[in-house]
Protein backbone atom coordinates (compact mmCIF):
# COMPACT_ATOMS: atom_id res chain seq x y z
CA UNK A 1 0.00 0.00 0.00
CA UNK A 2 1.46 3.47 -0.88
CA UNK A 3 1.62 6.31 0.88
CA UNK A 4 -0.05 9.19 -0.74
CA UNK A 5 2.07 11.70 0.68
CA UNK A 6 5.36 10.06 0.01
CA UNK A 7 6.55 7.14 -2.74
CA UNK A 8 9.25 5.19 -1.90
CA UNK A 9 11.72 5.51 -5.45
CA UNK A 10 14.76 4.07 -6.54
CA UNK A 11 15.69 3.94 -2.76
CA UNK A 12 14.76 7.25 -1.91
CA UNK A 13 11.86 9.34 -0.86
CA UNK A 14 9.73 12.02 -2.69
CA UNK A 15 6.78 13.77 -2.45
CA UNK A 16 4.06 12.73 -4.54
CA UNK A 17 1.74 15.07 -5.96
CA UNK A 18 -1.19 13.67 -5.26
CA UNK A 19 -3.22 16.25 -3.68
CA UNK A 20 -2.14 19.05 -5.98
CA UNK A 21 -4.80 19.98 -8.67
CA UNK A 22 -3.86 19.98 -12.20
CA UNK A 23 -5.37 20.30 -15.37
CA UNK A 24 -4.41 17.99 -18.49
CA UNK A 25 -4.27 19.84 -21.74
CA UNK A 26 -4.12 18.21 -25.54
CA UNK A 27 -2.39 21.94 -27.22
CA UNK A 28 -5.08 24.11 -26.75
CA UNK A 29 -8.09 21.50 -25.48
CA UNK A 30 -8.75 20.98 -22.47
CA UNK A 31 -8.54 16.60 -21.45
CA UNK A 32 -8.73 16.69 -17.71
CA UNK A 33 -9.01 18.60 -14.24
CA UNK A 34 -7.98 17.14 -10.54
CA UNK A 35 -5.55 14.93 -9.19
CA UNK A 36 -3.37 12.96 -10.92
CA UNK A 37 -5.19 9.95 -10.13
CA UNK A 38 -8.38 11.66 -11.28
CA UNK A 39 -7.11 12.17 -14.45
CA UNK A 40 -5.47 8.44 -15.02
CA UNK A 41 -9.10 6.97 -13.96
CA UNK A 42 -10.31 9.43 -16.11
CA UNK A 43 -7.98 8.71 -19.27
CA UNK A 44 -7.88 4.78 -18.09
CA UNK A 45 -3.87 5.12 -17.67
CA UNK A 46 -1.79 5.07 -14.76
CA UNK A 47 -0.66 7.91 -12.82
CA UNK A 48 3.02 7.32 -13.47
CA UNK A 49 2.02 8.20 -17.27
CA UNK A 50 -0.29 11.51 -16.47
CA UNK A 51 3.12 12.33 -14.22
CA UNK A 52 5.44 11.54 -17.30
CA UNK A 53 3.41 14.11 -19.34
CA UNK A 54 5.30 17.07 -16.34
CA UNK A 55 8.40 15.84 -17.13
CA UNK A 56 11.30 17.59 -19.03
CA UNK A 57 11.86 14.14 -20.67
CA UNK A 58 8.96 14.15 -22.39
CA UNK A 59 8.82 17.98 -22.96
CA UNK A 60 12.01 17.62 -25.23
CA UNK A 61 10.75 13.99 -26.54
CA UNK A 62 7.54 15.45 -28.08
CA UNK A 63 6.89 18.38 -30.17
CA UNK A 64 3.69 20.30 -31.96
CA UNK A 65 0.49 21.14 -31.28
CA UNK A 66 -0.65 17.58 -29.49
CA UNK A 67 1.64 17.66 -27.03
CA UNK A 68 0.18 16.83 -23.90
CA UNK A 69 0.44 19.05 -21.07
CA UNK A 70 0.25 18.74 -17.21
CA UNK A 71 -0.17 22.17 -15.36
CA UNK A 72 -0.55 23.15 -11.84
CA UNK A 73 -3.80 24.85 -10.84
CA UNK A 74 -3.17 27.20 -8.35
CA UNK A 75 -5.65 27.51 -5.58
Amino acid sequence: MSNPVTDRVGGGIRKCDEMKKYELYKGYELLAVGTVAEIASRLGVKKGTVRFYKSPVYQRRVKGENTRMLMEVDE
